[in-house]
């Protein structure tokens, strides 16, 4: 009988991806409709409602070359949207030698509801998927648990952090953030009690911050001096750009649409300036 659940007898296969995963949360709900009627007190009948369903899965962001979470879904906005991977995780008893994998739950035909990386000064690469669903399985899965534990065995190149980020132009970068958002839209049909297709709803919003420390001198990625927001000017105070950092790319005529000062305190913290891009139906890794 297992005693517990930890990271080493746990495995999340998704969309086909098991490498570097840190974290899985799960939850799922069902709502009711409570119909009354005239002369009752009690509820006449409670109307079971659709089951919600959503998966975060946080992975380590992989090396040059090895595929990401976003990728997977087709590398793209238009593609993500009609993407349906699967999630399944396994469990297995923590006194065992070897592991064996035992099916913990499963959900297929998932949605794509939201996507982020982070390249952060401290730690390393993150990238985080956000799933939605309106099916959950439990006791099912096969996701692939390592075997034997590995004790010390030394790996390398696993993960990204700062010294291996590519793209950067100004020495100052603190981090790097990219992220989509993909709002759904239930279509239903007489006859059957759950959605036929989550559709996406068009534009997709997807958003890059740049964050800076701030000197002086320092223009940020927008050349000649800070941005100036002048309403006295018709003219457009931004103009499209295509934003990419460590092989992340922002396109599709984004624009730079906010700027936000803060720090440099009494109590000795460095000013930061961080500038933020927005663009829609496009963004690649």
């Amino acid at each position: 009988m297992a005693n517990r659940i930890f990271y080493a007898v746990q495995n999340v296969n998704m969309n086909g991806i098991e490498d570097g995963i840190q974290s899985v949360s799960i939850n799922a709900s069902v709502d009711f409709e409570q119909v009354f009627a005239l002369g009752n007190l009690d509820v006449y009948e409670n109307i079971e409602g659709v089951p919600s369903v959503e998966f975060s899965v946080e992975r380590a962001y992989p090396q040059a070359g090895a595929n990401t979470m976003w990728a997977s879904f087709g590398n793209g906005t238009q593609e993500a949207s009609i993407s349906r991977p699967t999630l399944q995780m396994s469990v297995a008893d923590d006194s065992s030698t070897p592991y064996v994998g035992n099916g913990f739950c499963k959900s297929t035909g998932c949605y794509v509801s939201s996507w982020s990386c982070n390249f952060p000064i401290d730690g390393f690469a993150t990238e985080s998927v956000t799933l939605v669903s309106n099916d959950l399985q439990w006791s099912e899965g096969s996701a692939t648990i390592a075997g034997t534990p590995t004790g010390n065995a030394q790996f390398k190149d696993k993960v990204v952090r700062r010294s291996k980020l590519t793209g950067n132009t100004d020495k100052r970068l603190q981090s790097v953030a990219f992220s989509a958002d993909i709002g759904r839209e239930d279509l239903f049909e007489l006859g059957k009690k759950a959605p036929y297709f989550r559709a996406a709803t068009f534009p997709i919003e997807t958003t890059a911050d740049f964050e800076y420390l701030d000197t002086v001198s320092q223009s940020g990625p927008e050349a000649g001096t800070r941005l100036t927001m002048n309403s006295a000017s018709e003219a457009d105070i931004t103009s499209d750009v295509t934003v990419a950092f460590n092989g992340v790319t922002l396109g599709g005529g984004a624009r730079l649409n906010a700027t936000n000062y803060s720090g440099g305190d009494a109590g000795g913290g460095n000013a930061t300036v961080t500038y933020s891009y927005i663009a829609y139906n496009f963004l690649q890794t």
